[in-house]
């Protein structure tokens, strides 16, 4: 895996632009590449799968560039349909490729679940892909209580989720300075994962009263 230029996320949550977990942990990664001078771009897949010259634009800029990024939120233990839709078409797509690009794929994922190895599964799915579709396999990050974020940038999430939010993505300091692929065997980024805090309790029962109606 060389190391990366530019950088590309693919938002994998239906949600609106800027209302998603997904696309704040996705964001911050971004801007923690780009203060070492990667080159960033971001689509959301529910635009980009709406029309195929949307999807066409998407595909010339994942052939373009060095490090592929997809954040997305858990669906039942596995990929959101949008997701798994685009990533049948991406892997179609490789495949008829003589020569694919040496791309690197890192994946995100994000649960409501308090414990961050409901991701398993999903990011398993995510490395086999790499696997078959000629991608460098360079980790997977698990996310647990996701709706605890809320949509809001890391540095706004709360003290206690925020900060361990942000002292997860630890390890992006080394992407840039990779040049060997990860071995081929996930979890990749084990201590990335990390349970709960008592605070992000309260932040999810707090917003499960907000949505029901009731006052705490």
């Amino acid at each position: 895996m060389k190391t990366p230029k530019n950088a590309l996320l693919l938002i994998g949550s239906a949600k609106p632009a800027g209302e998603s977990s997904s696309e704040a942990l996705g964001a911050y990664v971004l801007e923690r590449l780009s203060a070492q001078g990667i080159t960033t771009e971001v689509h959301h897949v529910a635009r980009s799968l709406r029309t195929e010259a949307r999807f066409q634009e998407f595909l010339a800029a994942l052939d373009r560039t060095d490090l592929f990024i997809l954040a997305f939120p858990l669906y039942v233990d596995s990929l959101p349909y949008l997701v798994v839709d685009a990533l049948e078409r991406i892997a179609a797509h490789r495949r008829a490729q003589i020569a694919p690009a040496q791309t690197a794929f890192l994946a995100i994922s994000n649960c409501g679940f308090p414990e961050s190895q409901h991701n398993a599964t999903a990011l398993a799915i995510c490395e086999q892909f790499a696997l078959e579709t000629g991608f460098a396999w360079a980790g997977g990050l698990a996310i647990g209580a996701g709706g605890a974020i809320g949509g809001r940038p890391l540095t706004a999430a709360g003290a206690c989720y925020g900060k361990r939010s942000r002292r997860s993505t630890k390890w992006l300091r080394h992407l840039r300075k990779a040049t060997q692929p990860r071995p081929q065997r996930w979890p990749n980024w084990d201590d990335a994962s990390f349970p709960l805090w008592p605070m992000s309790c309260w932040e999810i029962l707090d917003g499960w009263q907000m949505h029901a109606g009731v006052t705490p």
